[in-house]
Formats: C-alpha cells, sequence, structure tokens
C-alpha cells in the first residue's frame, strides 16, 4: 500500500461521505439559473437527491477500501473529486 494515497483516498471518502448532501441545493442552484425557479425546485430537487446519493456512496466505498489500490492508483470513483470541485477538474485544478 502507497502510504500517502491510500490516506488521500481515506481523506476523500470521508469528505464525500460528510459532504454529499450539498449536491441538494448546488443542484438547485445549478438548475434554477439555467432553466429558472420552478425547475430548480422540481428537477434541480431530483437532481440533487441522486447526485449526493452517488457523492455519499462513492465516499464510503472510498472509505472503506482506502487500503486497497482500486479503482488502480488510487484514483477517484467519482468527479469530479470534491462537491466544491468545478466540473470538468480534477482537485479543482483547471486542466
Amino acid at each position: 500500500m502507497d502510504a500517502g494515497k491510500g490516506f488521500a483516498k481515506l481523506t476523500r471518502g470521508t469528505i464525500n461521505t460528510v459532504t454529499g448532501w450539498v449536491e441538494v441545493p448546488k443542484r438547485i442552484h445549478e438548475t434554477s439559473q439555467s432553466s429558472g425557479n420552478a425547475a430548480g425546485f422540481t428537477w434541480g430537487l431530483l437532481r440533487g437527491l441522486g447526485y449526493g446519493f452517488i457523492r455519499t456512496a462513492a465516499g464510503l466505498y472510498e472509505f472503506f477500501t482506502f487500503p486497497f489500490p482500486a479503482p488502480p492508483n488510487y484514483e477517484s470513483v467519482i468527479q469530479p473529486e470534491y462537491v466544491f470541485s468545478a466540473e470538468g477538474t480534477e482537485s479543482g485544478t483547471p486542466q
């Protein structure tokens, strides 16, 4: 086990498990901006619940599997790696 990468996976898993719920207001805001308030509070809410569930599940997976290099090289199983990272970037750093 590469201790540094394993610890990074553990940290990422913990953060995503704790902050998965933030996807709900993020997706409501995002959808409201692009499609209006009615869509934001209906479709945005549904999107947020879905994304939040996926982010929380990915966080739990990474938390419990941190000693193992799966996926290869301890890469994140969800993109962006964190809810606060910009879409289309890795760790919030523009590509």
